[in-house]
């Protein structure tokens, strides 16, 4: 059974947590929203899509094998809260995936990033969002990249949003 990611309560499935969630959580998903977009101006919010950077082979390895639905899904999610994804996979995920002819064209039609093979495709992300001041989407800590990254006008440990997928649907993690 999944627990909420928010409180550690144990014993919650399905549509039971995303209730849990939504009536005793909210304001800490409304916060990660406000957050996001708090640099924005009245009519600016609803216009403006916030971008936001996605370690695609941490949401393609959520839950074991890597999946397109959850690249799918996390899009789908983050461009129905008003965001702009810029998703970056490693060149090795075409070949470990699901269904890769299908990711080809989803690369494609979406503009994801594929970093060349031989090039960190984690540095290469924080890279993206050190360089644009946003936040990263991520299960990973990056514990790796910490102190290339403290003490600067934007820090790694501090942008890094978590997630879980639960029947489909997308949770977004402040950590």
């Amino acid at each position: 059974m999944p627990k909420c990611p928010f409180c550690g309560k144990n014993e919650i499935n399905g549509l039971q947590l995303e209730n849990h969630i939504s009536l005793k959580h909210s304001e800490k998903l409304l916060e990660i929203q406000t957050n996001l977009q708090r640099n924005m101006k009245g009519d600016e919010k609803l216009k403006v899509k916030v971008q936001i950077v996605v370690d695609g082979n941490n949401v393609a390895y959520f839950g074991g094998i890597p999946k397109l639905r959850n690249l799918k899904i996390m899009r789908s999610y983050l461009v129905k809260k008003n965001f702009n994804p810029i998703i970056f996979i490693s060149s090795a995920l075409k070949y470990q995936i699901d269904h890769p002819t299908e990711l080809l064209r989803f690369i494609n039609i979406h503009n994801i990033i594929e970093v060349e093979g031989g090039i960190d495709d984690d540095k290469h992300l924080i890279e993206e969002a050190f360089r644009k001041k946003i936040k990263i989407i991520s299960n990973d800590k990056f514990n790796e990249y910490l102190n290339d990254y403290n003490g600067k006008s934007w820090e790694l440990k501090k942008n890094i949003l978590g997630f879980t997928i639960l029947d489909g649907k997308i949770i977004l993690i402040e950590k």
